[in-house]
């Protein structure tokens, strides 16, 4: 009856409860013995095996605590238990009633695994035992009594594995509305978390497209050609409607259409919408591309791939700045370097990528479902991203790696 861990075999509760049994199981013994009458023999088996049984047991139960137990040695521990009450057969009579409420708690407890098929067999091993160790003749095979007490102790096993069985089923039943309910609630907290990102992903084409209005008006009063506005203003309409789309693909991912196409054409585009928001914030730019530089890739992703980082630069840099773009190429990929100069992270390093909420550090460097979705987009496009800073105030360099298009 040693410890099983709370994860697999029905928790802490059931631990104490399996401490409980063996406690009775040893003082059951006990007291057996103290009262046998061959009390030799009894005092030899209660400072032998007893303190051992004891000893085992309390050193199962502290590793369990500690470390915690797989449901497969929580089984072979019970052999343990078995093996203390067929002991027991030596100091006392195959008769005694101790031996026979012995087996019968050996039984009952491992109902706590909640386990029936694993109850019956053990019920089967234990009534094999049983009958080995009280009838040690021929003759006492045939004593009605003993064969009543067989009889009593495979009824018991099965109403105990029925028991436990029909309590096991009352308790998933509990459960199940509240488990569905606890289903709910996260779903609908996902919900929310992605519509916060939706809003955080729409706010920059709604803030170019604003910016480009300012400054339409300000042409306008001076007679200025305002074509290349109305281009920006158009495009990034486009681009938050294609915002939407990118969410609803990264929410229920999809294999995205890639076609040849120069890996600075998107950059380029991106640059050109972002014009405005860099002389806003005094943000020098610092571009070297290769258009020679051809991938197979979906513009449409990689323009919202490349507007979410540069936005994360743009805002790591309130007070102005440098932003570079650089091109490379390395072991079949084609790299893109963006570069910032403002606030850096927190430790020197890589940063952690993870589906961080937008929200949860205004203060902080803007990771949050953006750089998720940069991520997928790369990953969708076979390549990879990194985010690197060498810590506080000391800028930051995002590395987005893609395979070249073959030459040939």
């Amino acid at each position: 009856m040693a410890g099983i861990s709370a994860g697999s075999a029905g928790g802490s509760g059931s631990t104490r409860y399996l401490l409980f049994f063996r406690a009775i199981l040893l003082g059951n013994l006990l007291l057996a013995a103290m009262y046998a009458p061959e009390a030799g023999k009894a005092w030899d088996w209660i400072r032998g095996v007893f303190p051992a049984y004891a000893a085992c047991a309390l050193a199962l139960y502290g590793l369990e605590r500690r470390v915690g137990w797989t449901r497969a040695a929580a089984r072979w521990s019970f052999l343990l238990d078995v093996g203390f009450a067929a002991s027991a057969a030596y100091a006392l009579p195959g008769d005694s009633m101790g031996l026979f409420i012995a087996f019968f708690l050996v039984i009952l407890s491992s109902t706590l695994l909640r386990e029936p098929v694993f109850s019956i067999l053990l019920a089967g091993v234990v009534c094999a035992v049983y009958t080995g160790a009280s009838q040690p003749g021929a003759a006492a095979a045939a004593d009605p009594g003993r064969l009543m007490k067989l009889a009593l102790l495979a009824g018991i096993a099965l109403f105990s594995v029925f028991m436990a069985a029909y309590a096991q089923q009352i308790e998933r039943s509990i459960a199940e509305p509240y488990e569905l309910r606890i289903a709910w609630l996260e779903r609908l907290s996902l919900v929310g978390r992605a519509l916060r990102g939706i809003l955080h992903e729409v706010k920059t084409p709604l803030g170019t497209i604003l910016l480009s209005v300012e400054n339409l008006r300000g042409m306008l009063r001076r007679g200025e050609d305002v074509e290349a506005e109305l281009v920006v203003i158009a495009g990034e309409a486009e681009r938050a409607s294609q915002i939407l789309d990118n969410f609803l693909e990264f929410t229920r991912p999809v294999d995205i259409a890639l076609e040849p196409l120069s890996l600075s054409a998107p950059i380029e585009k991106v640059l050109a919408a972002m014009r405005g928001r860099l002389e806003e914030r005094d943000i020098r730019l610092e571009p070297d591309l290769d258009p020679t530089t051809r991938v197979l890739g979906s513009e449409r992703h990689l323009v919202q791939a490349f507007t979410n980082l540069f936005m994360n630069a743009i805002q790591a840099m309130p007070s102005g700045g440098m932003l570079s773009v650089r091109q490379a190429r390395s072991g079949g990929m084609a790299c893109v370097f963006i570069r910032d100069t403002g606030r850096g992270m927190e430790g020197a390093g890589r940063a952690d990528l993870s589906d961080a909420d937008p929200e949860s550090q205004p203060d902080a460097r803007g990771f949050g479902l953006g750089l998720g979705i940069v991520r997928w987009i790369v990953q969708k496009h076979g390549g990879g991203f990194s985010l690197e800073s060498p810590g506080p105030g000391r800028g930051a360099t995002a590395l987005l790696r893609l395979p070249l298009l073959p030459e040939n």
